[in-house]
């Protein structure tokens, strides 16, 4: 519950300040938006990833400043979920998580990447996705995995 309020409160505060944003589109937004009405498998510059998801987000819900934001607000409120779980699957108590929930909400490198469409976001997101799994397999699932029969014998040959 603590977890959903943190990731919700992220996702609200990018929301909100969207909402009342004067400033209007950052430049690479229109350059996403661009790239996602001529399609390609590959840009110089950025991934293909976010041409897709700009031009998805056009095509279903329009090319509102809101609307174009939304996906980076989603992935910083993973990033927060993936933060307090980590906390949570290190040990960490209710304070432990608030804490660090917290402070991954309300970072101001966070709050900046996640408040406009960049391929930042979803970058730290995807990292935080592999960072976790990979810690998973390492710490629970030890006796099963081969990955860690293999890492046990490594370690044994030295």
């Amino acid at each position: 519950m603590l977890i959903a309020a943190l990731a919700l409160t992220k996702l609200l505060l990018h929301v909100v300040t969207n909402a009342v944003n004067p400033y209007g589109y950052f430049r690479d937004e229109l350059y996403y938006i661009a790239c996602g009405e001529r399609l390609a498998f590959g840009y110089v510059d950025h991934p293909p990833a976010i041409a897709l998801i700009a031009r998805v987000v056009v095509s279903t819900a329009g090319d509102s400043i809101d609307a174009i934001r939304f996906p980076s607000a989603l992935a910083g409120a993973a990033l927060v979920v993936l933060t307090c779980l980590m906390v949570r699957e290190l040990g960490g108590g209710v304070f432990a998580v608030l804490l660090a929930g917290i402070a991954a909400t309300v970072a101001p490198v966070y709050l900046v990447a996640s408040g406009m469409l960049s391929t930042v976001p979803f970058a730290r997101a995807v990292a935080g996705c592999a960072k976790s799994a990979s810690f998973l397999l390492f710490t629970r699932g030890h006796d099963q995995t081969a990955a860690w029969r293999m890492w046990q014998r490594k370690s044994q040959d030295d």
